[in-house]
């Protein structure tokens, strides 16, 4: 651990950029500044680090965060500068501070309950596999490339979700101001709230066997699976799940669960309304929100635009194309994240990992 502390008045720190523990993603290490910190970087004792470090987030540990810096800086005190000895590649180091098996070692000795740290003591004792530097450096160059691949398609990703949004203003104009004049009725004329229908056809009517995936409203992914149904799914497609909570949006094209306490069902009650443009629409509706604990309630006093259908189509089409670039670059960044696992896994139970450093990216 190397921890060489700055005061906040001290000329050095002032003319160092400051990293805190909210720059740092979890999981890949990216470093964000366009996230703040909460922690003041004129206010507080800070550590220096440079680009022979590693940064590790001992404060709530199983958020995963550790950050290789390509430059010289000072960080939060919740962020320990390592300086890798002798004969250990730095990224090498990082990517065993990033495995599984770390965060469960020093999340089984954490202290405090609301604000979990890493014990260090414990982190610095715990025995690591040491493989020779030229090994270190290969599997940390395959490493590397892999999580390239898997941040290229997570941001293209991003910006093929913000591409319906984008769309929807660009054709249909804010829903709230309603620029172009389109026709405007109530959001319950339109729309019906199909959860508690659902549920009971379902209950009264079938058994499920096997399982059906869970939606949970908190992150709008599927979180696990059941056997028993308690609120699903099978009508016409697609539909619009709502997490009142949370005021987040998905729209299914396939049969769902509603596991989540919360989570709302939105049909459209007739043709003259796509679910694909309703769905763009709310998530616009929904950003001026503010002041309701249920989001539903704010969006049945809403009025909605109902421009002619066929212009409603017109956007499902293009938006469906986008759609459909997002499941297979999905897909492929899953395959990346897996080859990462499966390289890591390989690295511990001391096999040797696989050498493509002549070939071509998987891209």
């Amino acid at each position: 651990m190397d921890r060489q502390g700055l005061q906040p008045n001290d000329t050095v720190a002032q003319r160092l950029p400051f990293v805190g523990v909210e720059n740092v993603g979890s999981g890949t290490g990216v470093l964000d500044f366009d996230t703040d910190s909460r922690v003041g970087s004129n206010k507080s004792t800070t550590f220096r680090f440079d680009e022979r470090h590693v940064l590790y987030a001992k404060l709530r540990p199983y958020l995963n965060k550790v950050a290789t810096p390509d430059f010289e800086g000072r960080c939060s005190t919740e962020l320990v500068p390592l300086l890798p000895r002798e004969g250990v590649d730095r990224d090498f180091l990082a990517y065993l501070l990033r495995r599984e098996e770390t965060v469960a070692f020093v999340m089984a000795s954490v202290t405090g309950a609301r604000m979990p740290r890493t014990d260090m003591k414990v982190l610095m004792s715990m025995l690591v596999p040491f493989p020779p530097f030229d090994e270190q450096r290969r599997i940390a160059n395959i490493l590397n490339r892999a999580a390239r691949i898997e941040r290229l398609r997570a941001r293209a990703i991003g910006h093929l979700h913000t591409f319906a949004s984008a769309l929807f203003i660009k054709m249909f104009g804010d829903p709230v101001d309603n620029p172009m004049g389109w026709s405007v009725h109530p959001f319950t004329e339109f729309v019906e709230d199909g959860t508690k229908r659902v549920r009971k056809i379902w209950k009264r009517n079938y058994e499920v066997s096997g399982q059906i995936p869970i939606i949970d409203q908190g992150i709008m992914q599927i979180s696990g699976y059941a056997n028993e149904v308690e609120g699903s799914f099978d009508g016409e497609l697609p539909a619009i799940v709502f997490g009142d909570h949370t005021r987040r949006f998905k729209l299914i094209r396939s049969r769902f669960f509603l596991g989540a306490d919360g989570t709302k069902l939105l049909i459209p009650k007739c043709k003259d309304v796509d679910p694909v443009f309703l769905h763009a629409q709310l998530k616009c509706l929904i950003i001026e929100e503010a002041g309701y604990s249920r989001h539903f309630k704010f969006l049945k006093r809403k009025n909605l635009m109902i421009p002619p259908l066929d212009k409603q189509l017109k956007f499902r089409i293009i938006s469906d194309i986008s759609e459909e670039l997002i499941t297979p670059i999905g897909a492929a960044t899953q395959t990346a994240s897996a080859l990462t696992a499966s390289l890591m896994d390989r690295l511990l139970d001391g096999s040797p990992a696989p050498d493509r450093s002549g070939g071509p990216d998987p891209a």
